[in-house]
């Protein structure tokens, strides 16, 4: 014989469950909650299409915690079954990303151009 298992009676209802330490989540702080709640009103502030929200945030928490990048491969397998309009390839789908990505630059910096001067400037003359 190769292998030889021991003979063990089956108990019932009897699971592995984990030892029974407690897992404890980090609470953020408040610069953290503001950031977030900044990040979330540059999304929808920029981008109108419901599809390129929903790419960004699906690419956003594939990346999260990975040095390596999000999964693009398994982003495009997961919205082929969506409806129209979603990208069906990998390379459809980064160049979505990286649209939504520049429309987003885009309207920050269009935003920030048009702040108007303190009154520093308009002492100044500028």
């Amino acid at each position: 014989m190769k292998t030889l298992l021991p003979d063990t009676q089956a108990e019932r209802h009897i699971d592995y469950k984990p030892d029974h330490t407690q897992i404890t989540y980090c609470t953020p702080t408040g610069p953290q909650i503001d950031a977030h709640e900044k990040a979330l009103h540059m999304v929808t502030a920029a981008l109108d299409e419901v599809i390129d929200r929903r790419v960004t945030w699906a690419v956003a928490q594939s990346a999260a915690f990975r040095h390596r990048g999000p999964k693009w491969k398994k982003l495009a397998f997961r919205f082929k079954d969506m409806g129209m309009g979603y990208p069906k390839s990998e390379k459809v789908l980064k160049r979505r990303y990286e649209d939504a990505l520049l429309s987003i630059l885009h309207q920050q910096i269009t935003k920030n151009c048009h702040k108007p001067m303190g009154s520093q400037g308009r002492e100044n003359g500028q």
